[in-house]
């Protein structure tokens, strides 16, 4: 019971970290267009 809790916090926490690597992406694609505007 513990085990199998543990491990769906890791792949939680996995997905957390997928889902900001993504953000990062994101935000550093769109950074560059964002200056070439300014």
């Amino acid at each position: 019971m513990l085990i199998i809790k543990h491990s769906f916090l890791l792949i939680y926490f996995l997905f957390f970290l997928l889902f900001i690597y993504f953000i990062l992406f994101l935000f550093s694609v769109s950074a560059p267009e964002k200056a070439a505007e300014i």
